[in-house]
């Protein structure tokens, strides 16, 4: 990652008749202990990419302060080590605050002060992560075989409590975040939960139904009216899953797909520049035959 850097001054506004002093503008204060001297960058997303806003070098403490004279756009930025580990975190209306980390070389153990947001969205991450890796754990167990009856319906039942107790995770996060940025992309990013109503996957026709209501409703959670989502691997991911996992490589349901997908960013034109540039670029080198169509649409 290259660091352009920027001349960033911390301003102050005093208080009228207080003779207090209140920052405007962006201050992050990051601890690092392990990084004495170093150099560590601050960035942002913009979809799956990077890019550096800020390049500062760390304080004997392994303290960095980065400051900005004005407010950063707001989304998912990252504070980015030596090594090139990094941790995520999200920039909205309260851009001052402090953040921790025992270790570079665990940013996962990333710690706020003065971000109830940030903390919270990071308890839910870790947490989730925390019952995938557990899920896993239960699914390489049951491919291997060799297991008796009774262990075969133990790890079962496990996998069934983890995946409603992953639903509630979802849930609960998104309903302890709602009207905040974190909230908005935790949403966006929920499963597509297929109803039972739809009925078991054992034949064409359930499977048909299934896939279809998949279809219709997997950008339901997604807010292509807010901007800000441009800023994380939010509109990305979910485009990348839905036009090369869940779209027939036929033409004419492509396109059909892209209008539908289109329609939805018009209002914004920043989210609609975004979306028809990643479709464009999508089918200007597609290998699949007949889909020029779709690029010369």
């Amino acid at each position: 990652m290259k660091s352009i850097g920027f001349a960033a001054l911390l301003t102050y506004a005093l208080l009228s008749g207080e003779g207090k002093l209140v920052a405007q503008g962006m201050q992050l204060t990051v601890s690092v202990p392990d990084l004495p001297g170093k150099e560590i960058i601050l960035s942002h997303r913009l979809g799956f990419k990077f890019y550096t806003d800020d390049t500062v070098v760390a304080s004997d403490k392994g303290v960095v302060i980065f400051e900005a004279e004005k407010m950063l756009p707001e989304g998912m930025y990252q504070v980015v080590f030596p090594d090139k580990k990094f941790a995520e975190f999200f920039l909205d209306g309260n851009q001052t605050f402090r953040i921790s980390f025992p270790s570079s070389k665990a940013p996962e153990s990333i710690t706020f002060s003065g971000s109830p947001e940030n903390s919270r969205f990071h308890d839910w991450q870790n947490k989730l992560a925390a019952s995938r890796n557990r899920s896993m754990q239960i699914q390489t167990r049951l491919k291997k075989g060799g297991l008796s009856a009774d262990s075969s319906r133990i790890l079962n039942q496990e996998l069934q409590g983890i995946q409603k107790s992953n639903d509630q995770l979802w849930d609960s996060a998104i309903n302890d975040l709602a009207g905040t940025l974190p909230g908005k992309f935790i949403n966006g990013l929920k499963p597509v939960k297929i109803p039972a109503s739809l009925g078991p996957r054992n034949s064409p026709a359930n499977q048909e139904r299934q896939y279809q209501y998949l279809k219709d409703h997997f950008f339901d959670g997604v807010d292509f009216t807010d901007p800000r989502l441009l800023r994380t691997p939010l509109l990305e991911t979910k485009l990348d899953q839905y036009f090369k996992q869940l779209v027939p490589p036929v033409a004419d349901s492509i396109i059909s797909d892209v209008k539908r997908v289109i329609n939805r960013s018009v209002p914004v034109p920043d989210v609609y520049q975004f979306v028809v540039q990643y479709l464009f670029n999508l089918y200007s080198e597609t290998q699949i035959m007949g889909t020029d169509a779709v690029y010369v649409y």
